[in-house]
C-alpha cells in the first residue's frame, strides 16, 4: 500500500511538471518568433529570432508539411526544440544546423530531422501537445506561397508573420546590418532587400557562365 502511494505521488508530480512546461510554452503568441535564415543546400538548416522572452524548457515544434486549413499532411517531417533550462531573452538568434542528418542547435536541444527541398518548401513553427498537432502557430517561412498549402486558420499573415521568399530560393540569410528593434521588425524581415538570397535560376546562370 505504501509503495502504491509513492507511485501515485510520483505520477502526480510528473503530470504537474508536464503541465507547467506546456503552460510556459503557451505564453508565446503568434509573431513571438520569426524565421531569419533558410538553407536547403548541403547541410540543411534554418535560423529564428526571438521577438519575446522564451521561458525555460519551452517546447516549439517545426514541420515542413503543408497545412490544409485544419491539419498537416501525413507526409514530410517534423522536429521539436526544447529551449533549455535558462530564460532566452528577446532578440536572440537561434541557429539550427544539419537538420536533415544530425541536427544541432546553439541553444537548447533538438529532436528528429527535416530534409528541406530546393524546389519548393515551407516551414511552420508552432506550439502543440505533440508533433503536427498545433494549438498555436508562431511563424512560418516559404520559398513560394503555394508551399504553405494554405494559411487559413493559422492566424499567420503572409508578408508579416509568414515570410515568403522569391520563388526558387534555396538559401537566405538576413544581412548583418539588420538589427533587432521593437517596432516594425516583422515588416523589416519581409523586405527581401534585407537578405542575401540564392535562387535556383541564379545558380544555374552562374554555373553556365563558369562552364564557358
Amino acid at each position: 500500500m505504501k509503495d502504491l502511494k509513492i507511485i501515485i505521488i510520483l505520477l502526480v508530480l510528473l503530470v504537474l511538471s508536464l503541465l507547467i512546461k506546456q503552460k510556459q510554452s503557451n505564453n508565446l503568441k503568434t509573431g513571438d518568433i520569426a524565421f531569419i535564415g533558410f538553407n536547403a543546400s548541403q547541410n540543411d538548416g534554418f535560423s529564428i529570432i526571438t521577438l519575446a522572452n522564451i521561458k525555460p524548457n519551452s517546447i516549439i515544434y517545426f514541420t515542413d508539411s503543408e497545412w490544409n486549413g485544419t491539419r498537416f499532411g501525413a507526409d514530410e517531417s517534423n522536429m521539436s526544440w526544447n529551449s533549455g533550462n535558462t530564460l532566452i531573452t528577446k532578440g536572440t538568434t537561434i541557429v539550427f544546423d544539419n537538420i536533415s542528418k544530425h541536427p544541432k542547435v546553439n541553444l537548447g536541444t533538438v529532436k528528429n530531422t527535416i530534409k528541406l527541398s530546393k524546389t519548393g518548401e515551407a516551414l511552420f513553427a508552432y506550439l502543440g501537445s505533440a508533433p503536427k498537432l498545433p494549438s498555436k502557430f508562431l511563424a512560418a517561412v516559404a520559398t513560394n506561397s503555394s508551399s504553405y498549402g494554405t494559411l487559413a486558420n493559422t492566424g499567420l499573415i503572409e508578408g508579416f508573420t509568414a515570410i515568403t521568399y522569391p520563388k526558387g530560393t534555396f538559401f537566405s540569410e538576413l544581412n548583418n546590418t539588420i538589427f533587432y528593434t521593437n517596432n516594425g521588425f516583422l515588416l523589416t524581415l519581409n523586405n527581401m532587400n534585407n537578405y542575401k538570397l540564392e535562387t535556383i535560376s541564379n545558380y544555374l546562370k552562374e554555373s553556365l557562365a563558369n562552364s564557358k
